[in-house]
């Protein structure tokens, strides 16, 4: 199964002046489609740009159509997504994942640092490598996912091979990497994140490995390559115990965490510094942090890493 990118063309409703629509990803066809929808129904205050998700049959027609995070018009654009016409000629059933784009409303935010979910000695690690999202915060996302990790571990037996998958939530999971099994199994593990308010949604395109095969060097720099996936791995695991860090603040309502500085050895973590303005928290912070294990470094792995904590 082969990831592409893909266009659409909609037909706007004035109300809208004209929305471009976005598509950040496909997975299935070799070709990819293209879709034109009349949005002449939907009028309206948009409380932002929102995401979509869309299935199309080989035979080019839409099966199934997600729209979220533009509030009460949400329900016009999926139902007009959904009768899209279908142009160009499909090599397999699709899943086409994008945003979009409304004038003057704000814009679905997008990280591709890299969130991999501890395989907990599985037999296959997801890696999310983008991240489209609404009313929400990554950090949250991240806090979500790594919540999740252990259930969507245990989904590992129901595959028996790599691949890629997209991951589309708004309350409810969507997965298509191609092996139903394992999709459902993930969409059941991933269906307790909470999402902060009505308007929040994400989709993740993500890659589905043998634990470590994210950290193989992948540039001509094959050390700085390494390094980078393992700052990516530190990052994560740190910023996703955002809900520890407030266990340790509780009782100090006006200590301010900026940052901690961790150290990377034997595969797992040490705190060396915590950055703060109340000292009274640094101990309870380390006791968060110490120990706890990277995935898939090696035991001659060494880094020692500052972790923005600032936007949490």
């Amino acid at each position: 199964m082969r990831s592409a990118v893909a266009a659409l063309v909609f037909v706007a409703t004035p109300a809208f002046a004209d929305p471009a629509v976005a598509v950040e990803q496909t997975l299935g066809s070799d070709a990819a489609p293209q879709l034109t929808a009349d949005f002449k129904a939907c009028t309206g205050e948009a409380s932002g740009a929102p995401l979509f998700w869309a299935e199309i049959s080989k035979g080019g027609k839409v099966t199934a159509a997600k729209v979220h995070g533009a509030g009460k018009i949400d329900a016009c654009f999926e139902k007009a997504l959904g009768k899209a016409k279908v142009t160009g000629t499909l090599t397999a059933a699709t899943t086409v994942v994008g945003h979009i784009d409304l004038d003057g409303a704000t814009a679905p935010r997008v990280s591709e640092a890299a969130v991999i979910l501890d395989a907990h000695h599985a037999k296959w690690q997801v890696t999310a490598t983008q991240i489209h999202y609404t009313a929400n915060r990554m950090m949250d996302i991240a806090a979500g996912l790594d919540a999740a990790s252990d259930a969507v571990s245990n989904c590992a037996g129901k595959r028996t091979t790599p691949g890629k998958a997209l991951i589309w939530y708004d309350g409810k999971a969507q997965v298509r990497s191609g092996t139903k099994g394992y999709d459902d199994c993930v969409a059941k593990a991933l269906g307790r994140i909470k999402l902060p308010a009505p308007e929040s949604s994400f989709w993740i395109a993500a890659d589905i490995t043998q634990p470590g095969e994210q950290l193989a060097p992948a540039g001509t720099d094959a050390k700085a390559s390494h390094e980078q996936a393992l700052r990516d791995a530190i990052n994560t695991a740190v910023r996703s115990r955002k809900l520890d860090f407030v266990d340790c603040e509780n009782g100090h309502p006006k200590v301010a965490l900026t940052a901690v500085t961790v150290q990377l050895a034997v595969e797992k973590l040490k705190t060396t510094k915590v950055t703060s303005s109340d000292g009274s928290i640094d101990a309870c912070i380390k006791t968060k942090l110490d120990g706890i294990k990277i995935p898939n470094a090696s035991p001659s792995d060494k880094l020692e890493l500052e972790v923005d904590l600032s936007a949490l």
